[in-house]
């Protein structure tokens, strides 16, 4: 299924709205390609101020807190790091005798990207939480919508892979859609420990623990360098809290 192919879904009226109330900010521009490319890189560009909402529930309410723009950048930085691993696409160790230590059979290229648009739905519906109690169905076929209209405003093959990095992304389909979730998992585990020791710090020793990230991460994160960040972050979270509490 191209990009420019419709999805049926009963939430498709509702999301294409919600696509025309926000791509109306940008009228002014007239609706030739060049205008359409521009219209685009506007929606996208929300994403810079757009907060990750989950860090402004009621208890949380963290102040100025990491935009949806700002995780996928450091999704994208952490893509990098495979490009020294020492670990393969399926997360084996490589033979230290190997004269491809250094080289990974992921296609790091790939990462990046979909570490850069796995979020960019989020640029029209904002970023959907658990705690809004949308199904996980919902939630997904609703950012497939918005992605799809989203991206009908590129030319052809721009639309087309961008739409099928995003797809491969959300259905897990290769080595590459599977570490880089294992990423996000990595890198909210990363934002939370700094907000708790910036909260404990800053706001009179508030205690705000997110513990639900790391026991995901620990589960979840299988890939054997991430997996071993995972573990020292756990270790120093837990080096952190013991000695506030002695």
């Amino acid at each position: 299924m191209t990009a420019q192919e419709k999805i049926p879904t009963e939430y498709d009226d509702l999301i294409r709205e919600k696509f025309d109330d926000v791509i109306a900010e940008y009228e002014p521009f007239e609706f030739d390609q060049t205008d359409r490319m521009i219209k685009f890189l506007c929606l996208v560009g929300r994403l810079k101020s757009l907060p990750r909402r989950g860090w402004l529930l009621d208890d949380r309410k963290i102040a100025s807190p990491e935009t949806i723009a700002g995780h996928m950048y450091r999704m994208a930085i952490i893509s990098m790091l495979f490009e020294s691993s020492h670990f393969d696409a399926s997360g084996e160790n490589e033979s230290k005798n190997d004269d491809n230590v250094m080289r990974s059979n992921l296609d790091i290229g790939k990462m990046i990207q979909m570490s850069l648009i796995h979020d960019m739905a989020e640029c029209v519906i904002g970023d959907i939480t658990p705690h809004d109690r949308i199904c996980s169905d919902k939630k997904h076929q609703s950012e497939l919508s918005v992605m799809e209209n989203l991206v009908s405003l590129l030319p052809p093959n721009s639309s087309n892979r961008l739409f099928s990095l995003y797809k491969e992304y959300e259905s897990r389909q290769s080595p590459e859609a599977l570490l880089v979730k294992e990423m996000d998992r990595f890198d909210i585990c990363l934002q939370a420990f700094q907000y708790e020791k910036q909260e404990f710090f800053n706001t009179s020793k508030r205690i705000l623990k997110f513990d639900e990230f790391f026991e995901a991460a620990e589960t979840h994160v299988k890939h054997p360098m991430l997996k071993k960040m995972v573990d020292k972050l756990i270790s120093e979270r837990n080096n952190f809290w013991n000695s506030k509490s002695s």
